[in-house]
């Protein structure tokens, strides 16, 4: 489903909220960062993601910086990736994770919304054809009973 038109990249903003609303709770409550980010990666189900984060771990455990181990890992969604790398540096990752979290459910949202018109859309189309299959057949059938008098 990742390379889906539309369900792709919703899925993987989908995937990306329940990490990222774990690390910054556990980070902001004080947890240390790489015991948050252990605890965040264990929540994540997503088996591609998790195997990513699981990458960008152990980058975190020899020392370094979050963003480099997500940098290297490829493991979020690019926005994201920027957004805590801009934070961690200025000394402010638990905002970051804040704005990456409200990021990913703004533009889940929005897909989810764009989703619905599409819904929406096929739906009206179809109703538009059946109408037509219906007012054809009426009068296919009418115009054949006027044609044996």
């Amino acid at each position: 489903p990742d390379e889906w038109p539309l369900l792709g990249p919703l899925w993987s903003d989908l995937r990306e909220l329940t990490y990222l609303e774990s690390l910054g709770a556990l980070y902001a409550a004080g947890v240390p960062l790489v015991d948050a980010h252990r605890a965040a990666v264990d929540t994540v189900g997503a088996p591609g993601l998790r195997q990513r984060l699981e990458l960008a771990h152990s980058q975190l455990q020899q020392g370094r910086p979050l963003h480099e181990g997500l940098a290297a890992a490829a493991a979020l969604h690019a926005e994201t990736r920027s957004l805590l790398s801009t934070g961690e540096r200025a000394g402010q990752l638990e905002d970051a994770l804040q704005r990456a979290r409200i990021r990913r459910q703004d533009a889940a949202q929005r897909r989810i919304a764009l989703g619905g018109r599409m819904v929406g859309r096929v739906l009206y189309g179809l109703a538009i054809v059946g109408v037509f299959l219906v007012l054809w057949n009426f009068y296919a059938s009418y115009f054949q009973l006027l044609g044996r008098r």
